[in-house]
Formats: C-alpha cells, sequence, structure tokens
C-alpha cells in the first residue's frame, strides 16, 4: 500500500532547486562546484569571516583550532602550531587542561589587524587529516578559548 502527502512548502523548494527549475521562485540556483570538498567549502567561510572580524573588531585576539586526530592551534607571530594529541586525553577536565596549556597567554596573541594575513595563509594551508575525537576536540578549543 502506497499512502502519498502533498510535500511542504520546504520539500516543494528543494525539488525546485534540486531539479534546476527555480522558474519563478525568483531563487538563482547555483550549480555547485563538483571538484571543490566541504573542506574548500569551509576553509572560504572561516576566510571570509576572518576578512569580516578584521573589518569590525580589528583589535580582536583570533586563533585558529583545527582537529583531526590532533587538535592544532594555530597564533599568528607563534613558530608553527602547539599540538595536542588525542591518546591519553579521556575526559572533558583532561581536554580542557591540554586546551589551556597550548593556549598560553591570550595577551600575548597579536590583534587581528596585524595576524590576519597569517591567518588566511593557515586556513588555505589546512587538508584533510584522520579521524576526530569530536568531544575531545571541544574539550581542547573550550581550554584553550577559556
Amino acid at each position: 500500500m502506497s499512502i502519498q502527502h502533498a510535500p511542504t512548502e520546504i520539500q516543494a523548494l528543494w525539488g525546485r532547486l534540486h531539479s534546476n527549475s527555480s522558474s519563478g521562485s525568483g531563487i538563482a540556483v547555483v550549480t555547485p562546484d563538483v571538484l571543490a570538498s566541504r573542506l574548500d567549502y569551509t576553509k572560504d567561510a572561516v576566510s571570509a569571516h576572518v576578512e569580516r572580524l578584521k573589518e569590525l573588531s580589528p583589535h580582536r585576539k583570533v586563533a585558529i583550532i583545527s582537529f583531526a586526530d590532533t587538535a592544532r592551534l594555530f597564533v599568528a607571530g607563534r613558530y608553527g602550531t602547539s599540538d595536542v594529541h588525542f591518546v591519553g586525553v579521556n575526559s572533558l577536565e583532561q581536554g580542557l587542561a591540554a586546551g589551556r596549556s597550548i593556549a598560553g597567554p591570550t595577551q600575548q596573541w597579536p590583534a587581528l589587524a596585524a595576524a590576519s594575513d597569517q591567518l588566511l595563509r593557515f586556513i588555505s594551508s589546512l587538508d584533510i587529516q584522520g579521524g576526530t575525537a569530536l568531544g575531545l576536540a571541544v574539550a581542547v578549543a573550550i581550554g584553550i578559548t577559556s
């Protein structure tokens, strides 16, 4: 037995977008770049956010946290990155402590106005790596920002 329901407005919109038939909806359909990855789109979004923050709050202190099998902190002006390997980090408390230890004193981080070029280069250099223990990555990130 088959029961059919009328599509919701959202489902109908998705159907029109998916089939590239946006006639009358006023929505421009952009064909995605099949060679671009989710990481590429994320890097574009983060770069745009850094540029916007630079305009709105050039005095802010900003760092980039990337993670895969390692949480990696990039602070402009520091040589290289500070890393937390998730092996041996088994709890929220350990993740927070590890994050705080690699952050160092944030008063020494440069303002975004001076750091944005280095941050954008780092973002551009990111690539796909190993799997992520997301809970531990978030714990380390919270530790860094605390």
